[in-house]
């Protein structure tokens, strides 16, 4: 009897050696999936960076059900117009190219009117967009993207 208690424990250390190998394996194996913006930045070459910092003061649909959106933003390194963009599922949607000054950013960031020239926006989608919370993300010259805005949630929105 002692012989058979031998072989059953011997028999229950090698399973459990077996699934902490398996576990182990399906750890170091494990690759998380890609996430929405993940995507997003690898299908537009995108690298992502604290390059562009700025603020959207108005968003809301117009009656299309197109985002429209008004702010700033300032590329931090080039000094030079940034493309606002939304994230629609895995894509990035084109708002706005920043065109213009505002005296209020231009003193807040302590910059010179010459380099914050090229800082409001206003723009819209092409199409129309859900009722869904919305990454806003600003593009230099550089392809470097800084997120905006990390969850922007439509006021008053009512779904179709």
């Amino acid at each position: 009897m002692q012989g058979m208690t031998i072989i059953v424990r011997a028999f229950a250390g090698l399973a459990v050696l077996t699934l902490s190998f398996v576990l182990t394996l399906l750890i170091i194996d494990y690759t998380p999936e890609p996430s929405a913006m993940d995507l997003a930045m690898a299908a537009e070459g995108l690298t992502a960076a604290d390059a562009v910092v700025g603020y959207v003061d108005l968003a809301k649909r117009d009656p299309a059900g197109r985002l429209e959106l008004t702010g700033w933003a300032f590329d931090k390194e080039l000094a030079n117009p940034v493309s606002v963009q939304v994230l629609v599922g895995t894509k990035f949607e084109p708002i706005a190219i920043t065109n213009g000054a505002r005296e209020d950013v231009t003193r807040a960031l302590q910059e010179s009117p010459e380099r914050t020239k090229n800082v409001a926006f206003t723009g819209r989608t092409d199409r129309p967009v859900d009722c869904g919370s919305y990454t806003i993300v600003g593009v230099n010259h550089r392809n470097h993207m800084s997120i905006l805005v990390p969850s922007l949630d439509l006021p008053g929105c009512r779904p179709y």
